[in-house]
């Protein structure tokens, strides 16, 4: 009980710490009445102070922390060797990306920026080894759905109240306009939404209204921030979370009618879903708008012309770890200094492209075998349940490596390796069943041989 408890306030407080880092900033803007759209001021950044790392703080004490308990706690057997491949593997994708440094092509100051989004890796798979320690009664996971759903309504009532200041000097559009809430960036909040929106999921042995609530407060956080892609992937999480719930009050006919149902109804709301949410945020059809000037789509044109003029060693090894992300560009700006100066190091809204500017060809190989196979390996077997949530839960990820550059996705990344933990452990201990039984059920059928 002890366990879950401490390592439930540590998972809470990753995502307090998301919306400290800039809370001071942005409710003295409230105040001021000086409202900043889409994108905090560098200057009101940079006021916050030592406070903006105490998310960097709390993942580092993660990464040191879970090794040193992992000797403490009894895992099924596999454990040991999955954490020792992690390891091997994720030193082998640093080692690729430190030859560019230790040839000299590379300023040493990049090193930095990459090993940040390595140890939000590091740290992000010790949550998802210790995911089994979540709260699984109703009573621990009820309040842990409450104090996130006491988070995203305070972050939720500064969009508000920013959208109201906003529209006293000029015509406001709530999803249009797009609003930062408590984050310094509205595409932030929309990534902590979908965080939210996934712990509602998981945490389904808590009271429903609470449930229903948390997931009402993401998406409107979603909506207010304008982020598309958290519009389109909270979608499938609501799909799945009503669905568990109607298939285990329902009765066999019932079962039957849904699954039959279940398509079209499913085809009809995305379709309408859709053109609500373009005409929302009024920034034209997605895949329109990727391929204009600017759009991810027609970047990556640019971005194939330039690999094309890299050379053998460029192509194969990248530019070092670091090189392309927000972290380095933000920090030389600061510095005064031109960030495109370096090459490569430019900001691409794709997880995939960052990584081949940083890594190249062969450490995109490794770091893909790795993670493919990760993946693979933690697939749920025998629940339909299960399974439909690790779809849901693998689609934001892929989805999300070609909207951004996932790795330096704080609340999203840690988030998502929770979840798939989450679905992991619950394939190892529980049978299939029900889902109306699985919510009575407290998890602790027999754990196999452990290490």
């Amino acid at each position: 009980m002890v366990t879950r408890w401490i390592f439930s306030l540590a998972v809470y407080t990753l995502f307090a710490a998301a919306l400290a880092q800039y809370a001071d900033q942005a409710l003295t803007a409230l105040a001021s009445g000086s409202i900043n759209v889409w994108n905090m001021g560098a200057a009101g950044m940079e006021e916050a102070g030592a406070v903006k790392y105490v998310k960097d703080a709390s993942i580092a004490v993660i990464g040191v922390c879970w090794p040193l308990a992992l000797s403490l706690s009894r895992f099924p057997y596999g454990t040991r060797t999955l954490v020792l491949l992690f390891f091997a593997w994720i030193l082998c994708v640093v080692s690729v990306g430190l030859v560019p440094f230790i040839a000299g092509s590379t300023p040493l100051f990049f090193l930095a920026a990459g090993l940040r989004w390595v140890l939000l890796v590091h740290a992000s798979f010790g949550l998802f080894l210790f995911a089994r320690w979540l709260p699984d009664g109703v009573r621990g996971q009820t309040l842990f759905v409450a104090a996130l759903l006491a988070l995203g309504a305070l972050d939720f009532y500064v969009a508000v109240r920013q959208w109201m200041l906003l529209g006293q000097d000029q015509t406001a559009s709530f999803a249009g306009d797009r609003y930062t809430g408590l984050l310094s960036n509205a595409a932030l909040a929309g990534m902590y939404a979908i965080s939210l929106a996934c712990m509602a999921l998981i945490l389904d042995r808590a009271r429903l209204v609470f449930r229903l609530m948390l997931l009402a407060v993401a998406v409107a956080i979603a909506v207010s921030s304008g982020t598309r892609f958290a519009m389109i992937s909270i979608a499938p999480v609501a799909g799945v979370m009503i669905w568990e719930m109607l298939d285990g009050r329902l009765n066999r006919n019932g079962r039957m009618l849904l699954v039959i149902s279940a398509l079209p109804i499913a085809a009809c709301l995305m379709m309408g879903g859709y053109t609500h949410m373009v005409d929302a945020v009024g920034r034209g059809d997605v895949l329109a708008n990727q391929l204009d000037e600017g759009g991810r789509l027609y970047n990556l044109g640019n971005v194939a012309t330039q690999l094309s003029e890299a050379n053998a060693e460029e192509l194969l090894l990248g530019r070092g770890l670091g090189v392309g992300t927000n972290t380095a560009f933000t920090m030389l700006e600061r510095s005064g200094v031109d960030p495109e100066q370096y090459r490569f190091n430019q900001l691409i809204d794709n997880a995939f492209v960052t990584m081949q500017f940083q890594i190249g060809a062969f450490g995109m190989l490794v770091f893909m075998t790795g993670a493919v196979a990760f993946l693979w390996r933690i697939r749920p077997r025998h629940s339909r349940y299960r399974s439909a949530r690790y779809l849901v839960f693998l689609g934001i990820t892929i989805g999300a490596c070609m909207d951004i550059n996932l790795w330096e996705q704080y609340p999203l990344v840690t988030t998502l390796f929770l979840c798939f933990g989450d679905t992991y452990w619950r394939s190892v201990r529980v049978p299939d069943q029900p889902y109306s039984q699985d919510l009575v059920r407290s998890g602790h059928a027999g754990i196999h041989r452990t290490v």
